[in-house]
């Protein structure tokens, strides 16, 4: 486990915290049995060149602990080439984000792959975001993302949306305790059906 103490990290301009998911369109980040909403017949050669460019800017990842352990113990071994990469563009994207800081949210992680911190509370989000190289992307579930909600530490909404609806499952908007105002920034089409949309949320003063 890393050892990096993102307290110490060089001080920058403050960077958004975006969450970065994958849905439905009935909003369920899983199946019942636990997989996502997406074909693989969707993550076509656009959407991995939308990945390279996107994970090239991000500065850091932040996870919840379930998340963290379904998709860094696959990507790792895509990235180091124990698993043959199905694209070279998967490749590429997968070595980024094994390569840039991540941060695996959780009280009861005790390990976690190469450059990963584990933190245990979310106070120390603002102090990323302040540090940061890049914009943040949170990649996690209902729960975790119904706390970060509430404490308005979440700037931004990247939702892919895939045209499949699941029915049950894991919904992303399972434990928000609240209504959650949106404003619409805008929308990113593939030709593969899915499209990415871009929201911020507004919070009461």
């Amino acid at each position: 486990m890393s050892q990096k103490n993102p307290t110490t990290m060089k001080a920058d301009t403050p960077r958004k915290l975006i969450l970065h998911m994958i849905t439905s369109i009935d909003g369920f980040i899983a199946d019942r049995h636990g997989s996502g909403p997406g074909p693989g017949t969707q993550w076509d050669e656009e959407v991995q060149q939308f990945y390279v460019k996107l994970f090239n800017s991000a500065g850091a990842l932040v996870y919840g602990r379930g998340i963290y352990n379904q998709y860094i113990g696959h990507w790792r071994k895509v990235a180091s080439g124990e698993i043959p990469p199905e694209t070279s563009l998967e490749l590429l994207w997968t070595q980024r984000m094994m390569d840039m800081p991540k941060y695996v949210l959780s009280t009861t992680q005790t390990e976690a792959y190469g450059n990963t911190t584990i933190i245990r509370s979310t106070e120390i989000l603002p102090k990323l975001k302040q540090e940061a190289d890049g914009d943040i992307l949170l990649l996690c579930g209902p729960r975790l993302f119904a706390e970060l909600s509430s404490n308005r530490v979440i700037d931004e909404y990247m939702l892919y949306v895939c045209p499949t609806a699941i029915g049950q499952g894991t919904h992303l908007f399972r434990d928000t305790p609240e209504n959650i105002k949106l404003t619409f920034e805008r929308t990113i089409p593939f030709s593969s059906g899915m499209n990415l949309h871009y929201y911020t949320p507004e919070y009461n003063s």
